[in-house]
């Protein structure tokens, strides 16, 4: 099942897996000591919606797989992305700033969508 949460999403401890469906987060996020996970690109997409600053996202090998990634968060929206992040088939940057402090890494056959005005990596 799809999920999709406006609010803030609160992980305290182990891992939300979404391998295989699409996670919307249209709120803030705030990590104790959880993380996002997913084990596998193939029907896994992440979805940053909402807006203003959304927190950290937190990924790492090899449970940061990610098919299809998209960044649409408006109002000055940023997300910081502190971990490691396979995307296996597109980066659709439509609003919003993706503050890259950690690594970013795209398969050989992954595409890059970008809106001019309103989207950028950093």
């Amino acid at each position: 099942t799809n999920v999709t949460i406006s609010g803030v999403l609160t992980l305290t401890n182990g891992e939300l897996d979404f391998t295989g469906r699409t996670l919307t987060l249209n709120g803030t996020k705030v990590t104790v000591s959880g993380s996002l996970s997913s084990s596998s690109p193939t029907g896994t997409s992440l979805v940053i919606g909402g807006t203003g600053a959304f927190g950290s996202l937190a990924m790492g090998a090899p449970n940061n797989q990610i098919g299809t990634f998209i960044m649409n968060r408006t109002t000055g929206g940023t997300l910081t992305n502190s971990g490691e992040i396979f995307i296996g088939t597109s980066l659709t940057l439509t609003n919003g700033t993706i503050v890259n402090s950690g690594n970013i890494i795209m398969d050989n056959n992954a595409t890059i969508f970008r809106n001019v005005a309103g989207a950028s990596i950093t």
